[in-house]
């Protein structure tokens, strides 16, 4: 079994309870959202809608701010995985994942 969790979340207080699952048989896969890139796709779109004078899609104008895009948090976390040998991949807007999960 694999657990594999896919979050835009830089906050490391979710590794420790993930990396406890691996001595129950249960290893984990982090696909880690480039928060930033969604962000700036969706306001591209709501702008792309609103210069052809349309009402931007009450999805992309209700996306969520990311939690943070500081390189610090974002390396603590990578960091933090990596204690623990959890195999980490990112997203970014406009990529399949199964392109990303294949490499």
């Amino acid at each position: 079994m694999t657990a594999v969790v896919i979050t835009p979340s830089v906050d490391r207080a979710w590794v420790r309870p993930l990396a406890s699952l691996r001595p129950r048989g249960v290893s984990s896969v982090v696909v880690a959202l480039d928060a930033s890139t969604y962000l700036a796709a969706a306001e591209a779109a709501a702008n792309a809608a609103w210069a052809r004078g349309r009402e931007p899609s009450p999805a992309v104008t209700a996306f969520p701010a990311p939690t943070s895009t500081d390189p610090q948090h974002v390396r603590a976390l990578r960091h933090a995985l990596a204690e623990y040998d959890i195999p980490t991949y990112t997203l970014r807007a406009g990529r399949r994942l199964a392109e990303v999960l294949s490499r």
